[in-house]
């Protein structure tokens, strides 16, 4: 079962106390995440305190941004943040026709960058919900 947010209070610069309903609770730091077109209205402190909860126990504004409330629970519970199946990860194991060793691939500068680069997230935001009225 997805965790619900029951409570959550805007704080300054840009940080919400949440409260769920498996007694979770914390601090989420946004300051660094309010970015694009559909969060960048946040940034005005006024529209920001305006937070609330809606009635799927997910965090939400009148402008129309939410947060997805299961990133913000592993946050503040220390787990691993939530997997997002991939067709890869929904197939079974299958074992290669031809069981022969390979030399590993060497990583493009890219994907180097990606794997060895800072991972540090403040805050994981869906942009996109199933409850939003897009027009």
């Amino acid at each position: 079962m997805m965790p619900r947010v029951v409570k959550v209070a805007p704080l300054p610069k840009y940080r919400l106390h949440v409260e769920f309903d498996d007694g979770v609770a914390g601090t989420i730091d946004l300051s660094g995440e309010l970015d694009g077109e559909v969060f960048q209205p946040l940034r005005d402190e006024a529209v920001f305190r305006q937070v609330t909860v809606d009635e799927f126990g997910a965090v939400c504004w009148p402008n129309g941004p939410d947060l997805a409330p299961d990133a913000m629970h592993s946050e503040l519970a220390g787990e691993p943040p939530p997997q997002i199946p991939t067709a890869a990860a929904e197939r079974p194991n299958v074992t290669p026709a031809r069981n022969r060793e390979r030399a590993p691939r060497k990583p493009s500068t890219a994907r180097q960058a990606r794997i060895t680069g800072p991972q540090v997230i403040r805050h994981p935001i869906s942009i996109y919900s199933p409850f939003l009225q897009h027009g």
